[in-house]
């Protein structure tokens, strides 16, 4: 059921997996995609009522979906996921951090850092 309410949307996950109540690939993230790209609302509220478990790469897929939603209409569309259990909360945590991560790897690479690896650790 997507449910509307002046500028604001909620879309139930579940309905657009189907029966599934688990997000295992990048390609079921795409449909999310396809579904959220089409709402014309500036608050967009995933609910992942009755998602049991959202993969690591589904996980990534949807976090690059909203931080370029809100990056394309520059803070003025906002995309949350909301009734996440504690598995599905735990996922998008690990992969932010993998985000933030890879980014400060690019910054570095920009700035003509050198990377340290364990393995040039090791050789100090």
């Amino acid at each position: 059921m997507i449910l509307k309410k002046e500028n604001k949307i909620i879309i139930n996950i579940k309905e657009i997996v189907d029966e599934l109540s688990i997000i295992s690939s990048r390609d079921i993230a795409r449909l999310i995609t396809e579904e959220v790209s089409l709402k014309k609302e500036s608050v967009i509220d995933l609910d992942f009522s009755n998602i049991k478990l959202v993969s690591r790469s589904a996980a990534h897929e949807l976090m690059l979906l909203k931080n370029n939603l809100e990056k394309k209409f520059l803070g003025k569309k906002k995309l949350s996921f909301v009734n996440i259990n504690p598995d599905i909360a735990e996922m998008f945590n690990i992969v932010s951090v993998s985000l933030k991560t890879s980014k400060e790897a690019v910054v570095l690479k920009k700035n003509k850092v050198k990377k340290l690896t364990v393995d040039s650790l090791n050789n100090l």
